[in-house]
């Protein structure tokens, strides 16, 4: 039981962040065909909730081993700042585009950018999420897991 509260706690964090990432990057989207002019993004009803559905799914699929990766190191490490955890957002983000596309030169591309800044608010998100819960860490065997960092 002390292992189920933790784990269910980053699995619902988690799903609240992979919700959150395809309307992140539709508002990232849209603000980046605003500023550079670029048409960009759906632009009727019917569009935005495929847009909607895929990009869950694509980013349930493509990014769910490289984001517990990242959640896996954060939680090891107990790093707590929210910085981390947007780093950890565009980690899993730049990781699921390139395995997505099959090539790294994808990350060199400028339309790529809502995507990363949806995967930076995603790992906010994330944070928001674990910061509501509360910061439950799993012990190592049954001492103490040691000092957290001092990143809040």
């Amino acid at each position: 039981m002390h292992l189920l509260r933790p784990a269910v706690t980053v699995l619902v964090c988690y799903i609240l962040s992979v919700l959150a990432t395809p309307p992140l990057a539709l508002v990232a989207q849209y603000i980046a065909s605003a500023v550079a002019g670029s048409g960009i993004g759906p632009t009727a009803g019917n569009d935005l909730f495929e847009y909607m559905w895929y990009g869950t799914i694509l980013t349930a699929t493509y990014a769910t081993l490289p984001a517990f990766g990242a959640i896996a190191v954060m939680r090891l490490l107990r790093l707590r700042h929210w910085l981390v955890h947007v780093l950890g957002g565009i980690f899993a983000c730049c990781v699921a585009l390139w395995a997505f596309t099959g090539s790294p030169a994808i990350l060199g591309d400028r339309d790529v950018l809502p995507f990363v800044a949806a995967g930076a608010g995603a790992g906010l998100v994330y944070w928001l999420c674990r910061r509501a819960f509360g910061w439950s860490d799993l012990s190592l065997a049954s001492g103490d897991a040691g000092p957290a960092l001092p990143l809040r």
